[in-house]
């Protein structure tokens, strides 16, 4: 009731939500949404419980029908909610968690041999290009054992014998929580990150993500 002069003095709107019409607060607003005079569930009739949430149900739909006129984008979301998991889950990009230096590229002609030294010091990982330098397949440690399980004298092939071609891809401005969601569906822990070109431009692992609190 104090701060009510105040409200009206500054010309700021006030918008009531209450179960009493005549109250001081009802006649001091500029829109009353009125609550059915509820029971409260409290056995004494005393702590606000079925008025407490009859409350917030209210708000929430004026919230998600204010959503709604607005045309209140998950990016408009995260501007206002920058930190924690929900900043996290919309702001995160692809590109801010890659890996772009030193990438695993190798020649699809080069022994496999070559290419398991490779992916040792890349985490597991490595891939080849074409003439132009757009990604052509990608091989992992999860292939290589299913090839020694499958097939002998693994070791006298090349990188391009084994190949996976059109592997599963991502771009560096995707939200980093879609890839997240990729790679968990499909059962894998790195992405090679594309730009419009298919030319390789980083390498996106699951670890990395998870660590950084993308889910």
């Amino acid at each position: 009731a104090l701060l009510l002069p105040c409200f009206v003095r500054l010309k700021i709107p006030i918008v009531a939500i209450t179960c009493s019409t005549d109250s001081l607060l009802s006649r001091a607003a500029d829109v009353v949404l009125p609550l059915p005079g509820l029971k409260e569930a409290c056995p004494h009739d005393l702590a606000p419980t079925a008025s407490t949430t009859s409350m917030m149900a209210l708000g929430d739909a004026l919230a998600m029908a204010l959503l709604k006129v607005r045309d209140f984008s998950s990016d408009d979301f995260a501007k206002v909610h920058p930190g924690g998991t929900l900043g996290r889950k919309l702001l995160t990009r692809v590109s801010d968690l890659m890996v772009s230096d030193s990438l695993p590229e190798i020649s699809e002609t080069a022994p496999l041999t070559e290419a398991i030294a490779i992916m040792t010091a890349h985490r597991g990982v490595c891939f080849s290009t074409d003439a132009q330098g757009k990604l052509t397949g990608i091989f992992v440690y999860g292939d290589l054992g299913r090839l020694m399980k499958d097939r002998a004298n693994v070791l006298d092939l090349t990188l391009g014998d084994v190949l996976i071609f059109k592997p599963s891809t991502c771009f560096g401005e995707e939200l980093a929580t879609i890839a997240v969601s990729r790679m968990e569906e499909l059962g894998i822990t790195s992405l090679v990150v594309i730009d419009r070109d298919r030319i390789p431009v980083g390498i996106l692992y699951l670890h990395d993500a998870l660590q950084a609190g993308v889910k």
